[in-house]
């Protein structure tokens, strides 16, 4: 294409060329993605998000439960975000925080708002059905918009095949939260781990329960579980398989009686993140196995009782 030219007291306007530029000055403020700022995440499904969105270059921190995937493990952590700090937070010199409505104190988010620091709550709950819009808030926070809806494309094959998992009636599960210096606590309703097992669909045991609560070995036998759920972590701070059947009553209920244990990945499972559908898949599909086939008393069953 010819770009005309006209002659105006010597100077040459090159109007074809000024508009294309113009037009691709325009262009360009369609397609130009929010600023890149120093970034911190509370919240390990808010962070793996916004990794799995692009945005890992822009973190400069994260919080205790922001494990997956492994290498932002390698940040520096400003704690547990149930405790939060205003002097561990702007330690890091963030200009940006998106931050987990499960966070806490809120009064220490808002300080550190006041200082100039942009704050982006993400209001979305822990159950799977609620992880598009999650997605989608996190996104427009990091100015990403774009990558959330593709990313919410590729997870609804799976989130339609979690929706239409049929109910396991006869499965009675537990979930045991364990860490090292502290007792043994069960998972109740309200809780994370009660969301799963509804997504999962078995019945928690404990659901009449509120919270994470310690159980004796009279409530164990009166609710009668026919599954352990338990994170490898929590395994280990058991001191392995053999510790958690010494659980004062576990090894006399049905879970106990056939060895029904389940090890889970509680970062994509304990949180509604871009892994969360197929690990819930994944752990159904591995439910559902292990209750259609016969089950032995645990002084018969193999030694590889934990799948």
């Amino acid at each position: 294409m010819r770009i005309r030219q006209w002659a105006t007291n010597g100077h040459f306007v090159k109007w074809l060329g000024l508009g294309l530029l113009s037009l691709g000055a325009l262009s360009w403020g369609h397609t130009v993605q929010a600023k890149a700022l120093p970034t911190l995440t509370i919240g390990g499904d808010v962070t793996e998000i916004a990794v799995a969105l692009g945005a890992e270059s822009q973190l400069v921190g994260r919080d205790d439960t922001s494990l997956a995937p492994p290498r932002i493990q390698s940040l520096p952590s400003v704690g547990y975000l149930r405790r939060l700090s205003a002097e561990s937070l702007m330690t890091l010199h963030p200009q940006r925080l998106i931050v987990s409505h499960k966070a806490s104190p809120r009064e220490v988010v808002e300080q550190v708002a006041a200082t100039g620091v942009e704050v982006h709550w993400v209001q979305a709950s822990d159950r799977v059905s609620d992880l598009p819009e999650k997605v989608r808030q996190v996104g427009a926070a990091l100015g990403r918009s774009q990558a959330a809806q593709q990313l919410n494309r590729e997870l609804t094959p799976a989130l339609h095949e979690v929706e239409d998992i049929p109910d396991l009636a006869h499965v009675k599960a537990m979930l045991i939260l364990s860490h090292a210096g502290m007792a043994p606590m069960v998972a109740g309703s309200g809780t994370s781990a009660d969301l799963m097992m509804q997504s999962l669909g078995v019945s928690n045991a404990f659901h009449d329960m509120q919270g994470y609560q310690r159980i004796g070995a009279d409530g164990l036998l009166q609710a009668q579980p026919n599954l352990v759920l338990v994170s490898a972590a929590g395994l280990k701070s058991l001191g392995g398989e053999a510790g958690l059947w010494r659980i004062p009553g576990l090894s006399m209920t049905p879970a106990g009686q056939t060895a029904q244990v389940m090890v889970l990945d509680e970062t994509a499972l304990l949180t509604s993140g871009p892994r969360t559908p197929k690990a819930l898949l994944a752990l159904r599909q591995a439910i559902q196995r292990s209750f259609d086939r016969p089950l032995q008393p645990v002084d018969e069953a193999p030694a590889s009782a934990v799948p």
